[in-house]
């Protein structure tokens, strides 16, 4: 997914300026990467949003026009959010190129109606995103993971998971993504059972 947008050069950092230019309706931003000195940015506040929620998501490519007739192949590295309104406070672009692969953290997309949760375990998920390494134009939206197979006890890893050709997966393989287990309650019923009966044990030891 590639978006087009225009920015505006700042020539002042700083707490002022960047909170003059959020009054404006411009969000405040840095771009970096090979071959270019950092250079601080402002792009409108609505447009910017609408490129971060299309379907790619954060991972969306931008075609940064810069004031003056610049054009950059950029994508998002950073995003800073009001803590409480949410709204953007600062978005880091890194210049980026088509041929050069790079990395990007990818949602996972569960599928499938596990087995062991139709026997009454439930799911213990751990990791909600795979960080991954492709061209720009090959990096997916997400990426699914299918856990129709998996029964009470089973654990889903990341070495389990397939990804879209021409996308590698670089998190540590053995990390667990999800697991099927027990529920709670029976787990501490069984713990609850095991503690009664060692505890009829040391009395009748005692005895």
């Amino acid at each position: 997914m590639e978006v087009t947008l225009r920015a505006q050069p700042r020539s002042a950092t700083g707490k002022g300026p960047a909170r003059q230019a959020r009054m404006a309706g411009r969000v405040p931003a840095i771009l970096y990467g090979r071959g270019i000195v950092p250079t601080p940015l402002a792009v409108d506040s609505k447009l910017i949003g609408h490129a971060l929620h299309t379907e790619a998501g954060a991972n969306v490519l931008v075609n940064l026009e810069v004031e003056g007739g610049r054009r950059y192949l950029t994508m998002v590295r950073e995003v800073q959010r009001h803590p409480v309104r949410g709204n953007l406070l600062h978005v880091d672009f890194v210049n980026t190129a088509r041929d050069v692969k790079t990395h990007a953290e990818v949602p996972l997309q569960i599928t499938g109606e596990s087995r062991g949760v139709r026997e009454g375990g439930v799911i213990e998920h751990h990791l909600w995103e795979l960080r991954v390494e492709a061209l720009p134009t090959d990096i997916p939206s997400s990426i699914e993971a299918d856990i129709s197979s998996l029964g009470i006890g089973d654990h889903l890893r990341v070495a389990d998971i397939t990804p879209p050709q021409g996308v590698d997966i670089v998190s540590e393989p053995e990390e667990i993504i999800l697991s099927v287990v027990e529920p709670q309650a029976a787990r501490g019923g069984a713990e609850g059972e095991g503690g009664e009966a060692a505890g009829e044990g040391e009395a009748s030891a005692e005895g």
